[in-house]
């Protein structure tokens, strides 16, 4: 029995080599399984395999189209340049839960791509109105409202992304922008030479080229 127990257990750490031979053992052990085949396209997606993540993707819609796997295939889409069919999974997942606020986000986001920008604001407004965190809604609503040249309503987002998250390089690098972009050289170095602290330094090495930041 002891020797047995030694063999299964030998086989079994086998599966958990990674994620998805994990999964996929899963996948083979049950069936229609649709909470697998979503990890198996998460898991894929981060591994930059769209392929694969997309054939999992539409393999959990077809056995339970969840909010979660419409919000995940969406993304791909949208990263694919395939905006249209983007937006019909993010309308989808926005369907089939209110509440997410992600997937008002990811639609927000890709409004914003194909400079539909006031629908782009009402969705980052309602992702935000249900998650007050949610400090890339806050971020890419700043962008928008940079587009728009509202630069003071932009400058209020980024400073409320640095708020939640006080390492967000990006909005650093925005707020800066912005400063710099209204001739508030003071405020827009500063923000440059944070940005470059926490890895991004382009804007500040312009900036010095251009003789705004000393």
């Amino acid at each position: 029995m002891l020797i047995l127990l030694a063999v299964i257990t030998f086989k079994q750490c086998g599966y958990w080599k990674n994620s998805v031979t994990l999964f996929s053992q899963t996948l083979r052990v049950t069936k229609n399984n649709h909470k697998i085949h979503h990890n198996l396209g998460v898991t894929f997606f981060k591994e930059g395999k769209i392929r694969e993540a997309l054939f999992h993707f539409d393999q959990a819609i077809k056995i339970n189209p969840s909010y979660l796997s419409y919000n995940s295939r969406g993304e791909i889409f949208a990263r694919e340049g395939r905006y249209r069919e983007a937006l019909e999974d993010f309308n989808r997942a926005i369907a089939l839960n209110f509440s997410n606020a992600d997937g008002y986000y990811n639609r927000g986001l890709t409004y914003s791509t194909i400079n539909q920008y006031q629908l782009a604001l009402a969705d980052f407004d309602k992702a935000i109105s249900l998650n007050g965190e949610h400090v890339l809604a806050y971020n890419n609503r700043g962008i928008v409202y940079a587009r728009l040249n509202q630069l003071q309503q932009a400058i209020k987002d980024f400073t409320q992304a640095i708020s939640i998250n006080p390492d967000y390089v990006q909005a650093y690098t925005n707020r800066s922008i912005a400063h710099l972009s209204q001739g508030m050289k003071e405020q827009g170095c500063s923000d440059a030479q944070k940005a470059c602290e926490l890895g991004n330094c382009k804007i500040i090495e312009t900036a010095h080229v251009q003789g705004l930041c000393r």
